[in-house]
């Protein structure tokens, strides 16, 4: 075995693998390695798994992790770090099957840019293996105990998850295509305008006494910080690949009611990449600069969040 070869497994239904089934997988990953300069010292196992499995790959390797499956949107890869004594020693990959499906499909078989999306995803999870290298802190790093407010520790978690998938889509970002890249712009507004729906049907229920405000709180703080997750990822391709920049037809345009919303999400592209200056020691400037940006699309969409000492407090403007 060289060193761009890891183990890959199958946990797929009725399917046993042969020699061509693991030589198809490498030559996928065998290229897109040697390209991020990993090995299989970074990437250690990769399970390809059907949606019965898919969460017990996951469980393989971490007991207590899931994977996203709101009904907009389902995860389909996710890299896990593995440690050796508290020690980070690579990552291990889980990966949907139809990701690898996507690679036997031709142009006739769909739409180029959502067969082009669907490849990038296993480019993404080396992204992640890239990550886990460089920025080695990530693998102490520990909930700050001192946080008492609910929208600050969950600021904190997700400011963390969004550092993750911006490097991880910067350092795959020469993966993706234009195709690709348009199809995602156009995915993305219309996944977050069902989020802003659903999160308006709360608000809704909760002015006609049918819910209780804390659920209006849940969803505003998942929805705001799901948006910003996805637009970073958009700009972190543009950034790693500067020629998707010269797309046309890849504009992503915030699916909110306000206008000043959508420039701060758009804000958010100059942010980011000054920002990134600081990588990989740049955890604690990420938090800051993007618990700001939350604040202030909360606010311009009508959810106007205040942390106190005695709690944390919410005003639904307009």
């Amino acid at each position: 075995m060289d060193s761009l070869t890891p183990s890959i497994k199958f946990r797929v239904a009725g399917f046993t693998p042969n020699d061509n089934a693991y030589k198809f997988v490498l030559q996928v990953i065998q290229p897109a390695m040697l390209q991020m300069e990993l090995t299989n010292a970074d990437v250690r196992i990769i399970i390809i798994a059907d949606n019965d499995h898919y969460g017990a790959a996951l469980k393989e390797f971490s007991a207590n992790d899931g994977f996203t499956n709101d009904g907009i949107y389902q995860g389909i890869g996710k890299t896990l770090p593995h440690f050796e004594n508290g020690i980070y020693t690579g990552s291990n990959l889980v990966m949907h099957q139809c990701v690898m499906g996507s690679f036997t499909e031709s142009d006739e078989d769909g739409l180029v840019g959502e067969r082009d999306a669907m490849r990038y995803a296993i480019y993404h999870e080396l992204g992640h293996c890239v990550d886990h290298r460089r920025r080695p802190v990530q693998h102490t790093a520990k909930p700050r105990e001192n946080v008492t407010s609910f929208v600050l520790r969950c600021a904190e978690a997700n400011s963390a998850t969004l550092l993750s998938d911006y490097a991880a889509c910067l350092f795959s970002a020469s993966f993706m295509t234009s195709a690709g890249f348009s199809y995602i712009a156009n995915s993305t507004a219309q996944n977050l305008k069902q989020y802003l729906e659903a999160l308006a049907e709360k608000r809704n229920r909760y002015c006609l006494r049918f819910l209780d405000l804390t659920a209006v709180r849940n969803a505003a703080i998942e929805t705001f910080w799901r948006g910003m997750i996805e637009y970073a990822k958009f700009f972190a391709y543009s950034h790693g690949n500067p020629a998707l920049a010269q797309n046309e037809n890849a504009s992503l345009i915030w699916p909110g009611t306000s206008r000043a919303g959508g420039e701060i999400m758009q804000s958010m592209f100059s942010a980011l990449r000054e920002v990134w200056n600081s990588y990989p020691n740049c955890a604690e400037i990420f938090e800051k600069t993007l618990t700001d940006k939350w604040f202030a699309i909360s606010e311009a969409e009508g959810y106007q969040f205040k942390v106190k000492p005695e709690g944390d407090y919410l005003w639904l403007c307009k």
